[in-house]
Parts: C-alpha cells; structure tokens; sequence
C-alpha cells in the first residue's frame, strides 16, 4: 500500500471548512471514493461448529447455502491459500461486495498469524 490515502485525507483537510465530526467523515469518504479508494468493512470471522476452523460467509440470493471461504496452510512454499466453497461464478454484482469484504477479511487474517 502506498502512502496515497494519507495524501486524499490530508488533501481534503486543508481543504475543508468543517463544523463537527459527521461532516468531516462523510467528507474523507466522499473524498477517497472520488480518488478510486475503497473503504471496506471486512466480513467477520466466524468459527465451523463441527471442525473448529475459522470460515468467513459470503451470502447469496441463490441459494439458501451461503458461500465460504476458509484458508488453507502446509503448502510446500509456506504460502497460505484461499479456498471458495459454493461460489457461484459468474457472480452477480449485487453480491461483489460480500464477496470481497470476505476475501479481504480472510486475507488479513492470514496476515495476523505470520
């Protein structure tokens, strides 16, 4: 990641004329979107009842079964994997942003345990 979201927000501040707190959040987003920056609430961690294993849900109009993404380790190359169960492809758009909150979400949990 670049320093780049430092800039948008520092950029926006100098700029700005703001009276309270809402006004100055709704003006950082306003501003990071506008810069091609997405904020992303990740999804959360949620825990296999049956094996234990941490799994983040991707939700679908299409079927009843939710989707999943689990990440898998001991690969030779030490690199962790993500698996997709029960993603559908091609993927509605109405679903893109659960998708990549999970993905992201797993992703940064792969980061915490190394």
């Amino acid at each position: 990641m670049t320093d780049r979201i430092e800039t948008v927000i520092g950029d926006y501040l100098e700029r700005a004329e703001l009276a309270d707190i809402d006004d100055v959040a709704r003006g950082i987003l306003a501003a990071l979107k506008a810069a091609r920056i997405a904020v992303v609430e990740l999804a959360e961690t949620q825990t296999d009842p049956e094996w234990g294993d941490e799994f983040w849900q991707v939700p679908s109009d299409y079927d009843k079964h939710p989707g999943k993404l689990r990440v898998e380790t001991g690969y030779r190359d030490g690199v962790p994997r993500i698996s997709m169960t029960s993603i559908r492809t091609p993927m509605p758009t109405t679903e893109v942003d659960a998708y990549v909150s999970a993905l992201l979400a797993a992703k940064a949990a792969t980061e915490v345990s190394q």
